[in-house]
């Protein structure tokens, strides 16, 4: 039995695919490879702030809660 994408996930799904896309077409980067955050705030819509939170909480306790990683508008 596959198993059931969430809609959130799948929209996060949706937008690295885009980005790469977006990149393959470009045939460069947009955001080179050694700013892996500012790679996932460009993929995810995620602030590069919110990953530095969301990797510290991780860090610290082991397990990051739903409501640190909110979407920038």
């Amino acid at each position: 039995m596959p198993k059931v994408v969430k809609s959130a996930k799948r929209e996060t799904i949706l937008q690295v695919y885009a980005f790469c896309e977006k990149e393959k077409a470009e045939n460069k980067l947009i955001v080179p490879l050694q700013q892996v955050r500012a790679r996932l705030a460009a993929m995810t819509d995620v602030s590069e702030s919110t990953f530095t939170q969301f990797l510290r909480q991780e860090r610290e306790t082991g397990s990051v809660s739903r409501v640190c990683l909110v979407r920038q508008k």
